[in-house]
């Protein structure tokens, strides 16, 4: 990997490409590390016998394992990639550890079916709790420049924020189209694409919250 012929190899990760592209995936790796252990600790709580979270259980669970396989999986990719021709060799380790978990990405729901079940459970929510429809593009971001996203509660107001604003979007599409005589099953065809937005990014600012 470079260097003087009489040195040690250069290690990858010290070579400034590589920790550019390697870095962000050990922060990833952190962030799943500690989803993981957010949903553990609501698995306790159910199994106390606290059921006051079921209500969110289904979006939480639903967010929550739609980022996490893709996040990984994409990770996993990306140390492939960046290990060269050696990535392709089954002595790297890699190849076979992709192979066992890529599938998780459709296991147990495609996770754009997932995105679209995440984006119907914010509108059941919003109907359950009489959330209003109106004002969802009044209400404005926290973040006013970019050192006040290194504010972890700053940066989760404002991925709230598009997610709400979404929801109720998808809300209002939803409605309009009803009230023009559309069937259910087309209103919410319809919407698809929106009701995948609005689930992602939902997801997102979980991912943060959590």
């Amino acid at each position: 990997q470079g260097g003087a012929e009489d040195a040690a190899e250069i290690k990858i990760m010290d070579w400034r490409t590589h920790q550019r592209q390697l870095l962000p995936v050990i922060a990833t790796t952190y962030a799943i590390h500690y989803c993981g252990a957010a949903l553990r600790a609501m698995h306790r709580r159910l199994t106390a016998g606290d059921y006051s979270i079921l209500g969110s259980l289904h979006i939480t669970v639903c967010s929550v394992k739609m980022m996490v396989t893709s996040m990984a999986a994409s990770c996993m990719e990306r140390c492939r990639l960046l290990c060269g021709g050696h990535g392709y060799s089954l002595s790297s380790g890699i190849p076979e550890r992709w192979a066992t978990f890529v599938h998780t990405c459709t296991a147990e729901g495609d996770n754009v079916v997932m995105s679209l079940q995440v984006g119907k459970g914010m509108l059941k929510m919003m109907r359950d709790s009489g959330e209003s429809t109106a004002g969802g593009d009044v209400d404005q971001c926290p973040g006013t420049c970019a050192a006040d996203f290194k504010d972890h509660q700053v940066l989760l107001q404002c991925l709230q924020h598009r997610a709400m604003r979404l929801a109720r979007q998808l809300a209002r599409s939803q409605n309009a189209r009803l009230d023009a005589g559309m069937s259910p099953h087309d209103t919410w065809n319809a919407d698809l694409i929106l009701a995948n937005r609005t689930g992602t990014a939902q997801a997102e600012a979980m991912m943060v919250e959590l």
